[in-house]
Parts: structure tokens; sequence; C-alpha cells
């Protein structure tokens, strides 16, 4: 237990019929009197008692000169407008012949809002209190109050602050003051701290000290040695309550790593292609971005000593752009980041044209490309890749080096759906460039069943007789105490299923079968615009007349990437 003493901002003696409050004479009454007045820091005293860690004893004493009868009274913060100085008798002393030093000490209060029952410090500030005053009457007009104080006697625990920078290990430059911060836990306000500091390994600590509020030391640069250090803050409270130590907090200390040198790209680029070379001293690390007029457009960076990286068909013709490129070396901090702009300016493939076979029969669409001969300057067309989409899904690539005036069937259209196509042409001279957008729909006769991985392989049912299907939610319903209606819950996943019967021949029968029994992930497609990636794991099969026979299959929807790498 410690104990906390106050002693009143102002006392002083008021005598007459004449007083002042906030500097404005205000008449208080016609009988002379002497009041001596005590007030105190009231909103100090509330944080000091909110802030101990157990029950508080509060307890106001003060030695009163008197001449025969006083009362005392508590001050009030506004005054009563009736009576200016405010106050509300507290303890009375009846002994009209008792004059001298009475020596008055106590912990509980009567207040003009707690009459016939006494209140404690606490609830008194609570109501208005701001002091207390002894008063005589006219018949003792003299009274005067010395060591007067209120103590408070509790635990107060001023927690052990948090360390919040550096930690961790993180890496400061040796070259730059270090700063060190920290958070004060303790409702009382930090009067001083203390930091200690040491190289990791040693046992000799650096300790420093500050006498105020600040929560931050700053290390003066080029003091510490490169390596690791660790450290420790412990804070000092108003009134004197000490913190333990923090724990530990770990940082490196280093040398910026000197600064790569950029080789390439020169100032103008002549290819689509992006190659960034550079030099460097020690490196252990690098980090690049390549920067357009519209940001960033590619980042790259690994934990190795090579001094250089590249991607291919990243740079758009006509664009400027800049390299940025920094490195760390072993046991350093990274260097600063260097720039080296340039300019793109180069021979673009020239675009083909797209010529669409929508075979209805097949249910495929078949995509020749029409690239035009290079004249002039015009690269030669090496490869192309060919993407696809529909409505406003994102664009995937279902065919890649294509040769120039070549074709590609698409097996996975599903019936009348608008698809947009487009080719990649990758020219000779390290090059590309996009062609047009081109748009091409085929109708799904009857139902189709191919293997996903090999689409050339499949098979047309032809007389599809039922289909049946729907999809699993995964939904879960819980009854919560305290709810009148059960509550679902979704999950991420959804089970799609569709059944179907069909009728087939022998041949059919035997296709189909041979088709199933690969155990792969197939790709149904209907006349009604379904197209699903689905698994069979089981059949059943009834004898039919003429050879034929009805054939059960429960298609089990799974996820399926149509594009390529």
């Amino acid at each position: 237990m410690a104990v906390i003493r106050f002693e009143p901002e102002l006392i002083h003696v008021r005598q007459g019929n004449v007083v002042q409050y906030e500097g404005e004479p205000i008449v208080t009454g016609a009988d002379p009197t002497y009041r001596s007045e005590m007030w105190f820091d009231v909103d100090e005293i509330l944080k000091v008692i909110n802030s101990s860690t157990e029950s508080i004893e509060a307890y106001f004493s003060m030695v009163v000169r008197v001449e025969g009868r006083f009362v005392f009274g508590v001050l009030y913060d506004p005054p009563d407008p009736q009576n200016i100085l405010s106050y509300y008798p507290t303890q009375v002393s009846h002994d009209a012949e008792s004059t001298g030093v009475h020596e008055i000490p106590f912990n509980s209060f009567w207040t003009r809002e707690t009459l016939g029952e006494r209140a404690s410090l606490r609830e008194a500030i609570d109501q208005g209190v701001v002091g207390f005053n002894v008063y005589s009457g006219i018949h003792y007009p003299e009274s005067e109050a010395i060591d007067v104080a209120i103590e408070i006697e509790g635990d107060w625990d001023n927690q052990t602050p948090s360390i919040t920078y550096p930690i961790g290990g993180v890496m400061r430059n040796i070259n730059e003051p270090i700063e060190l911060l920290w958070v004060h836990n303790s409702p009382l306000l930090q009067t001083e701290y203390h930091i200690r500091y040491r190289e990791k390994g040693t046992s000799d600590w650096m300790t420093v000290s500050g006498s105020s509020g600040s929560k931050t030391y700053r290390i003066p640069a080029n003091s510490l040695n490169i390596g690791e250090y660790e450290w420790q803050v412990r804070t000092i409270s108003e009134y004197g309550f000490e913190s333990s130590w923090s724990s530990m907090g770990v940082f490196g200390v280093g040398d910026l790593t000197p600064d790569p040198v950029i080789i390439e790209p020169g100032d103008v680029v002549p290819v689509s292609d992006l190659k960034v070379v550079w030099e460097s001293e020690n490196q252990e690390e690098y980090q690049i971005e390549l920067v357009s007029p519209n940001g960033v457009v590619w980042t790259s960076g690994w934990s190795n000593s090579d001094t250089e990286d590249s991607v291919d068909g990243i740079l758009q013709n006509g664009i400027p752009y800049t390299i940025q490129l920094r490195v760390r070396a072993v046991d350093n901090l990274w260097s600063a980041w260097v720039s080296h702009s340039f300019t793109v300016d180069y021979t673009e493939p020239a675009k083909p044209e797209f010529t669409f076979v929508n075979d209805n029969e097949k249910s495929t669409i078949t995509v020749y490309i029409d690239n035009p001969t290079p004249t002039g300057t015009d690269p030669d067309v090496i490869s192309q890749n060919l993407y696809r989409r529909t409505g406003n899904t994102d664009w995937i690539k279902i065919a890649d080096s294509l040769n120039a005036n070549d074709y590609f069937v698409d097996y996975t259209p599903a019936s009348d759906t608008v698809y947009e196509y487009y080719v990649n042409i990758r020219g000779d001279n390290e090059t590309n460039a996009d062609s047009d957008v081109f748009n091409a729909l085929v109708k799904v006769k009857r139902a189709i069943l191919s293997i996903a991985n090999e689409l050339n392989k499949s098979i047309r049912l032809e007389r599809v007789r039922t289909r049946s299907g729907g999809n699993n939610y995964n939904a879960t319903t819980r009854i919560f105490a305290g709810r009148r209606l059960p509550v679902t819950e979704f999950g991420e996943s959804v089970e799609g299923t569709l059944d179907i019967e069909c009728l087939v021949n022998q041949d059919e029968f035997d296709l189909l079968l041979n088709l199933i029994e690969r155990n792969e992930t197939m790709l149904y497609r209907d006349g009604r615009g379904r197209k699903k990636y689905v698994t069979i794991s089981n059949i059943s099969i009834n004898d039919e007349f003429i050879n034929r026979y009805s054939v059960e299959l429960p298609l089990s929807e799974v996820d399926y990437n149509e594009a390529i790498v």
C-alpha cells in the first residue's frame, strides 16, 4: 500500500460581507464572518482514486486555530445561487469554550445531496465538491485552518510499458538516429523513463534516462556498431511509481548497400520483351518494378545474387517506362531505389483476320487465322496464342504456339452462346501484338459427352429421354438459444448433379462404355445450353428391344480449368 498526499491549490481567509469569486465582487450576507477556504485539484484526485488497483481509503485532515464554535463544510463549484461560495456543514463543534488548536481527520462527509448519510470522497467530488472551509459565526469571529491535506491510501501499479519499435530484428541505418518507441501503460502520467540497450551476446548495458513524458528516445547516429542489439524500457509515473522492465526488443544495425548500376535496357527498346541487367556488390536480394504512365505493371524480386531478370511481351509500343531497382547486400540495409527511363519503339506484327466455321453437326467452332504477308519492316509471325471469353468473364488461353495462317477447333462452346476470340501474335523481332476481337456461336444438337483433355474423343447421345438435376449449396442450419427461428449458414462449395437416361444402340453403348471406363473428367453439353465438367462414378444398364440399351448416367459436376498455361 502507498499513500498519496494532496495539498490544496488555494488557501485563504475571507472576512466581511464582500468576497472575490472569479475576480468579481459579490455580496454574501450581512454577518461578518471568517472563512478559511481550501480548494483542491479534484480532477487529479479523481484520477488517482480511479487508477488504484485496489479499494482506496481517503482521509481529509487539517489543524484549526479557533476561538469558540466553528463549522466545517464543503465548497461547491459552481456555487449555489443562493450562497455564492456555497458550503454544507459536515462536522460541527458545539464546545463554546473550546478554543485553541483542533485536529480534524475523517474520511466521509455530509453533503447537500446526501443529507443524513455520509458520502465518500469520490461521491462528494462527483456531486461537485471542490474543497472545504472552516466557518466561524459572528460571536466567535476568528478561525484559521493550517496543515490541510487529503491523503489517499491504495495500491497503484505502474504497469510494464509496451515496446513498439524497433522490434523483431528490423534493420536500422547506422548513419541515422535510431528511434526507440514505447507505450506507457499507467493511467498516471509518465514523468521519467529509463532506456537500456546492448549489443546482443554481451552483458554490459548502456543506460540513459529522461525526466519527461516523452515515449520516444533517439540513439544518436553512428554511435552503435554494425550488428544486432537488444533494448528495454521502464517508466516512472506521477507520485513515483516505477514499472518493471519491458520485454526485450531486438533490432539490427547496418549500413546502406551501395546503389546498383543499371546496364540494360538502353534509352530505346526495339522489342516488346524486357531484359534488365545491373551491377551490384555482394548482393543477397533484389527488387524490380516496371512503371508505366498508368502505374506499376510488373514486379519481380528474388533472394539471390543474380544480376539480371526478364519478362516476355510486356512492353507496349510507343509507351514510356521507368525501371526501378534496389538491392540488398549481405548483413546490410536495402540500397536506395535507382531508376532508369526508356521508350519503346518497334514494328509490330500485322494484325490477322479471322474466319469461323460454325459446325452445328459437330457442335464445334473452327477458327481460321489469316495472317497477311509481311512487307517492309514487318516481322514474320513465329507463334500465336488464341484467347476466348464469353460475356464479361476473364479471357482464357485455349491454344498456344499456333503457326502463321493456322487454325484451331474449339470443341467446348455451349449452345447458342456468343464467344469472343483474339490472338496474340509473336514476331521474329521479339515483339507482340494483339489482333482485333471476333465473335462466333454454334448450336449443340442433342447431348455430347467428351473426354475433357482429349475433346475429339466424344459421343453424341441422340436419344436422351429424361434429365433431372440440382445443386446442393452446402447449407447448415442451427438453432440458438434466445432465437425463435433457426439460422442457416452457407459454405463456399456447391455440389451440382445431373442425372440423364438415354437409349443407345450396340455401337453407341460400346463407345459410351469405353469413354466412361477411362475414369477421367468429361465435358457434358446439350441443346439447352448446359455445359458442365463432370465425372461418372457409376451407371445403370437395362436391356431394351432390338439390341438397344437404356443407360442411366449420374453426372457429378467438378471443378475444371479450361485455360492452358
